[in-house]
């Protein structure tokens, strides 16, 4: 006993927790800062005096900033250049000062990020600045929809940190800087958004820097099942039923190609038909993740609670598609034309065949929630109606690649 109070007493002082954000976007500011600030620890939020709409702020000097999301209060900050700071009270620093970087990040004892298309850029310099401070390891949490780049970020910075994918998901259209009043309004989804952190590893030893307090569903898989459901139900039921609505749209208004169609919503569309599609990626999933991915996913004890808990989320992503700002045709389907209808709408004609015919879990919960056949014929007729528009995008693309060898 006294040799084990002895080794504890010479131990090096764990750091208290300190979490640091990279990142004071759209998505950042409307779902990733509330978390961190929902999980109670000091924090920090950097960004960059490149972004315009911190100009009069910095002019103006250090000042309290409320953050308010969807008009309610989220956290206040304290704005300023990141060259001092009082303790206890979360910041906003916006600086490129590379000493003040490199201080705040070898604080650090876990960070998070959203910055889409600066990732690779932005956190490789930042955790250099580190590097020229005492800063032991960190764990990146990367709150970005492009999982490619994470994947190269990891590789970039191999062992001096651990770099954990994420699965993020809020729509947030706004950020209004007004430094007069000393606030950063968000306007976003009335959902409250998900965060799932990726890595079961991971997430075995330490739980994620985020908290529900403000609404966001907060996941931590701890298998590698449940994490690939995760993410995949994301592409099912959000993009994917986002591709579905773009050409169930295309379809009502006898078009070919998106022009300039306002998205429709699903309670201007056949809203039968799109809960048909909803419950066949339902099954989809079902039959490509198994029943033990689906139940850990959504902690339920048996198959029924998790197919009522797969068949909720379903139904509420339609509702966000109906409540969701105006959007266009054209934006949902810029991918182009050919490769969504390929991708999401055609393959999934596919997936929900070959689900039914191969796979009793996928169609006793397509069972429980529809007939069978009218989701079949719900799919395939939305995929042959559409038919058209992908063969017209073959043409084009296949016209203009002659022209460019001619």
């Amino acid at each position: 006993m006294l040799l084990i109070s002895s080794a504890r007493a010479l131990a090096p002082p764990q750091p208290a927790p300190y979490h640091v954000h990279v990142g004071a976007g759209k998505l950042g500011l409307s779902l990733v800062v509330p978390a961190v600030a929902a999980r109670g620890r000091d924090f920090a939020v950097l960004d960059t005096p490149k972004d315009p709409a911190w100009a009069e702020m910095l002019a103006k000097g250090r000042q309290d900033i409320d953050v308010r999301v969807n008009d309610a209060h989220v956290t206040t900050l304290n704005f300023h250049d990141g060259l001092s700071a009082p303790d206890g009270a979360p910041r906003l620093i916006v600086t490129d000062d590379v000493d003040a970087l490199g201080a705040t990040m070898a604080r650090a004892t876990t960070v998070s990020c959203s910055l889409g298309p600066h990732l690779n850029a932005v956190m490789n310099h930042l955790f250099e600045c580190a590097d020229e401070f005492s800063s032991a390891p960190k764990t990146l949490y990367c709150c970005e929809n492009d999982h490619s780049a994470v994947v190269q970020l990891r590789d970039d910075l191999g062992d001096r940190v651990k770099v954990v994918d994420c699965m993020v998901d809020r729509v947030s259209t706004q950020r209004v800087v007004d430094a007069e009043e000393g606030t950063i309004h968000m306007s976003c989804e009335a959902w409250g958004g998900v965060i799932a952190s990726l890595d079961p590893r991971v997430n075995e030893v330490q739980d994620p820097p985020f908290g529900d307090k403000y609404g966001a569903e907060v996941r931590a898989p701890r298998t590698m099942a449940a994490a690939a459901f995760l993410s995949d139900r994301k592409l099912q039921l959000v993009n994917g039923m986002h591709t579905t609505l773009a050409f169930a749209t295309m379809r009502l208004h006898n078009k070919d190609e998106p022009s300039a169609l306002a998205l429709g919503r699903p309670r201007e569309l056949d809203a039968l038909e799109l809960r048909h599609w909803s419950l066949a990626r339902c099954a989809g999933l079902v039959a490509a993740h198994s029943v033990p991915a689906v139940m850990d996913a959504f902690d339920a004890s048996s198959e029924e609670e998790a197919f009522a808990a797969l068949e909720a989320y379903a139904r509420q992503a339609l509702q966000r598609f109906d409540d969701a700002p105006d959007d266009t045709v054209a934006r949902v389907l810029g991918g182009g034309v050919a490769l969504r209808w390929r991708g999401r709408l055609a393959a999934t004609e596919g997936d929900h065949a070959t689900a039914l015919s191969g796979d009793a879990a996928a169609a006793r919960f397509l069972t429980t929630y529809a007939d069978a056949a009218d989701v079949t014929r719900a799919v395939s007729g939305l995929v042959k109606a559409t038919r058209p528009a992908c063969e017209l995008d073959d043409a084009r693309r296949s016209a203009v690649q002659e022209a460019v060898a001619a």
